[in-house]
């Protein structure tokens, strides 16, 4: 959960970090109690005696919070377990309307609005049978730089270095019959900043779940835009009938990489994952497929993806375009892993577009909880334009990744075979039938949107496309090729490929294009001389995705795993590529020094974390399936 801004003054000072007084009161109260002194002070020398500090800030905030129904008919909503530590709070919600209404809406707060180097905040909520429960937020939650730049590893939180970074846990149970609204306000890294979040969801089947998560550009008035040091976030969807997450929503920022965010004449500002399960929800996901289609047909041709009368859907989605600062690309996918769940992804110009969006489609919520979302949040009838900010320096042009060293500097190391490398030319080949030419990445759909409109709007994608793709596979195929050197293939194989499956699932014509080619891989692998496959290893996968397989075939061939990282961004980029010729985006000879230039964006990708870097381009690809009029089949 990302949590908002605190009724305290701010916690930074100009001689360094410190808690005000009142942080120090409310915490020395609720939650120090002063050590036992030592048996005997008498036998200590007195140069040995050091003063014990007067207050010693507490960075770890934690919250429980438990929602449960009244036995009779009415069925009212009540907090049976209200629980918190400094510096995180509840606040509950005293409004007559939501009393009316018999659920229960609780703001998340805490002392000094962010998250300072190494805070941590831990929470746990658990609707039960029947409740409702809203979360919400005072104002969006700030994560303030770290004190020093150093080269710390912010995949480990176990670090004693003063800059680790600031951590979020949250854990969420809804029962049967249970609902859970969790919208939040924008968490807002500034520059230098570094996060890591991890939110899980255990949900019933016959649960209904609102979450958003959502995550700001920075300070724009500063001339900041997405230039924290890190910022990881890690949610994953699990049902009670089943053992393993059927959706994860992973995403990974660096300060070095193609995030996507930039583009001739659109810059995003704001990035928001809209999650929807259960019957209670079908009429916020109405509006959210109404409202995709609304913004996508300003653009180009579109087709409705809506089985159902429109007569139930908010009466204002038609006027939303009208008021918004800038462009808002909003994608779609249905049933991501499991029948009636939902997942919305959203890219805007500005915080307060998202606001609209979001008031507008769960307006059907007002009733059911005596309290209008984001409502509050809308300050006048059109969103206030956002100025086009300067490209950060370290992005360079157009967002595209500049090496550090020269590529030379660095040379693949290879040790395999010449029939090795022999498959590798084969695999690169694009007469390949893997059919990797029916699939756009998404290219097809930024185009009719008017997002990519020239050839540097063109590389910045490809760049985008590779560095996110292989952020993404790369600890699948390193869990392929040390199950492959240990002969654990055929243990292993089912969990790797399952949790990748979680992984592009939210992501419903990127997931198609994986099975699709991944599946015509291992056709093909099974007919290959040279390489040994055993079929029953696969037989609980007849659709399999494409990077695992190309793993599996590279790693029984002899070719390591940098090798086959770098062919599998160079088919990538590739296939984009050529997927820009065939749209006449791009002419056959300007591809070549093109696609050259795209080895640029596997320099720094480095990561052990299979997550996305591109925002937009996740929440692009999507919108494919409403082109009234496409060349590709994703």
């Amino acid at each position: 959960m990302i949590l908002g801004r605190g009724e305290l003054h701010w916690r930074y000072a100009k001689a360094g970090v410190t808690r005000m007084a009142t942080v120090a009161a409310a915490v020395a109260k609720t939650a120090l109690t002063p050590p036992a002194p030592p048996p005997s002070l008498s036998s200590v020398p007195k140069m040995m005696m050091v003063p014990t500090p007067l207050f010693t800030r507490v960075q770890t905030g934690l919250g429980h919070l438990v929602a449960q129904a009244s036995k009779d008919t009415s069925k009212i909503t009540r907090l049976v377990n209200v629980s918190h530590q400094a510096p995180f709070r509840w606040i509950p919600l005293r409004s007559s309307a939501a009393a009316k209404a018999g659920a229960a809406v609780v703001y998340g707060s805490n002392y000094g609005g962010g998250l300072l180097p190494g805070d941590s905040y831990e929470t746990t909520i658990h609707v039960k049978p029947h409740a409702r429960l809203g979360l919400l937020t005072q104002g969006s939650n700030r994560v303030y730089k770290q004190m020093r730049r150093t080269d710390y590893n912010y995949d480990s939180v176990t670090s004693s270095s003063p800059d680790r970074p600031s951590c979020i846990t949250a854990n969420y149970t809804v029962d049967a019959d249970g609902l859970l609204v969790v919208a939040p306000d924008p968490m807002t890294p500034f520059g230098d900043s570094a996060l890591k979040q991890k939110q899980s969801i255990t949900l019933h089947p016959d649960g209904n779940l609102c979450f958003i998560d959502w995550v700001a550009a920075g300070r724009l008035a500063q001339a900041e835009r997405w230039q924290q040091k890190s910022l990881s976030s890690r949610t994953e969807f699990k049902f009670t009938d089943q053992e393993q997450p059927i959706l994860i929503d992973a995403i990974q920022l660096r300060d070095h990489q193609s995030t996507g965010m930039n583009w001739s004449n659109t810059q995003f500002n704001a990035y928001a994952t809209l999650v929807l399960h259960g019957e209670r929800l079908e009429q916020v996901k109405e509006n959210c497929l109404a409202l995709q289609t609304i913004l996508a047909s300003q653009f180009t041709s579109t087709r409705s993806m809506l089985d159902k009368d429109t007569h139930t859907l908010s009466a204002d989605l038609d006027e939303i375009p009208s008021r918004m600062a800038g462009p808002v690309v909003m994608g779609v996918t249905p049933d991501a892993g499991r029948e009636g769940t939902m997942v919305v992804r959203l890219a805007a110009t500005a915080n307060e577009d998202l606001y609209r969006v979001f008031h507008t489609c769960l307006a059907p919520l007002t009733g059911v909880f005596g309290h209008q979302f984001y409502h509050e949040r809308i300050r006048a009838v059109h969103s206030a334009a956002v100025p086009f900010a300067t490209v950060k320096a370290s992005e360079g042009e157009n967002n595209i990744e500049k090496p550090s060293v020269s590529p030379d500097c660095a040379p693949m190391r290879t040790t395999t075979s010449p029939t090795a490398h022999w498959l590798a030319h084969v695999l690169t080949d694009s007469s390949l039938p893997t059919g990797g030419f029916a699939h756009s990445a998404g290219l097809e759909a930024a185009a009719q949107l008017k997002i990519v409109q020239n050839v540097d709007d063109i590389e910045a994608y490809v760049h985008a496309t590779v560095q996110s793709t292989l952020q993404l596979v790369t600890p699948t195929l390193a869990s392929v090729h040390e199950a492959v050197k240990c002969n654990q293939l055929d243990v292993r194989w089912k969990d790797i490929h399952e949790e990748l499956q979680a992984m592009l699932v939210a992501n419903g014509p990127a997931c198609r294009a994986s099975l699709d080619q991944g599946t015509s891989l291992l056709r093909l692998a099974r007919q290959w001389p040279d390489i040994s496959l055993d079929r029953s290893i696969f037989a609980t996968t007849p659709q399999a995705h494409y990077a695992p397989v190309f793993g599996v075939v590279t790693a029984t061939s002899g070719l390591s795993l940098d090798e086959t990282r770098h062919l599998l961004a160079y088919t990538t980029a590739r296939d984009v590529v050529s997927t820009a010729v065939r749209l006449n985006l791009l002419g056959p000879l300007a591809s070549v020094p093109l696609l050259a230039r795209a080895h640029n964006a596997i320099l720094h990708n480095d990561t052990t974390s299979a997550s996305s870097c591109a925002p937009v381009l996740e929440a692009l690809h999507p919108l494919h399936d409403v082109l009234a009029v496409r060349l590709f089949r994703t």
